[in-house]
């Protein structure tokens, strides 16, 4: 697919999020099918409400517990794994800079879908998620440190909050400080503008399409910026923690969490799952030679249901061979 009609697609995806935001975030106990899987699907979203309610945000130092979850973000990866390697950070970046178009976001219902925010509904959280999640961190960084706030970026930042919370890992330790960093400087812009409207007499800001007092929109900019200052502290204490003490390693599980995430996401069986668990499993547990070979056993098995798996679409899509079984999947 040329660059230019991937960039026509999302934009076309990126304006129906707009006004039909789908990011979540999803209780993963809700997939269980016992009396836990069934109590999660009653009380999850009542949880994440609660969870919602204070500031700054609990991190969870289980950064598996809850899944992030978006239609349109799929339909953003469909269209970035058409592109050749070489489009693929041009295409990032490119929706990345839609974090400096105002106003970013529309009014929406009375109700709106969270991280919306006092009615206005905005695409960038997507953005943000779809940019970070696939490496354009730094990007993503430098282009809020020096973006002018605006309506959408109160929405944008309550889905920082909301990954932070639930999905630490996302970031590794170093990018938090960067991240601390940016959001500082955002933060203090967004004061500086506040006491600029505070001098006027009238504080309403015009947009394309939008007419807005920006008074309430910075002071919420602002205070979500010091709750994400304090969760960036905690996240990075929880890798300290979790060097230091026995257990899993943060960063393997990071790596994880995105492969399944991934295995998820484009439908895959939950055999591959289960056999990336069992290949953990049995790497904790080693005492000899033994077990160890037992993991990977479970590596190999899980890398050739994946190509036996992806084989057949990746057949359709660039109408070639494909023939089952380990060997020939490979060449």
């Amino acid at each position: 697919m040329r660059l230019d009609e991937a960039l026509t697609m999302a934009n076309q995806i990126l304006e129906e999020e707009r006004r039909s935001p789908s990011t979540s975030y999803k209780d993963g106990l809700e997939n269980r099918t016992d009396i836990v899987g069934m109590l999660a699907i009653l009380t999850g979203p009542q949880y994440l409400q609660f969870l919602r309610s204070h500031r700054p945000r609990e991190v969870h130092e289980d950064p598996r517990r809850f899944i992030f979850k978006s239609s349109n973000y799929d339909l953003l990866m469909a269209l970035l794994l058409r592109l050749a390697a070489e489009d693929r950070p041009k295409f990032i970046r490119y929706l990345l800079k839609r974090l400096v178009q105002h106003p970013g976001c529309t009014i929406g219902s009375q109700y709106g879908h969270y991280p919306s925010w006092n009615n206005l509904r905005s695409e960038l959280p997507l953005i943000a998620e779809f940019g970070i999640r696939n490496g354009a961190i730094g990007f993503f960084l430098n282009t809020m440190g020096n973006a002018n706030p605006g309506p959408g970026h109160a929405s944008l930042l309550r889905e920082l909050e909301d990954m932070i919370a639930l999905n630490f890992t996302v970031l590794a330790d170093a990018e938090y400080v960067a991240l601390s960093s940016s959001i500082d400087i955002f933060a203090a812009t967004s004061r500086r503008q506040l006491e600029d409207l505070g001098q006027r007499r009238v504080s309403t800001v015009a947009f394309l399409g939008l007419s807005l007092d920006m008074r309430p929109v910075l002071r919420e900019i602002i205070a979500a910026a010091e709750g994400i200052h304090e969760q960036c502290r905690k996240a990075r204490y929880l890798y300290v923690k979790g060097y230091l003490q026995e257990g899993p390693n943060l960063e393997i599980n990071q790596d994880k969490t995105r492969v399944e995430t991934y295995l998820q996401r484009f439908g895959f069986s939950n055999t591959l799952a289960e056999c990336l668990n069992k290949a953990e499993q049995s790497y904790q547990g080693a005492a000899d030679a033994f077990e160890l070979k037992s993991s990977m056993v479970h590596l190999r098995s899980f890398l050739e249901n994946l190509h036996n798996e992806a084989g057949p679409t990746l057949s359709r899509v660039y109408g070639t061979a494909f023939t089952p079984g380990w060997g020939p999947s490979v060449s």
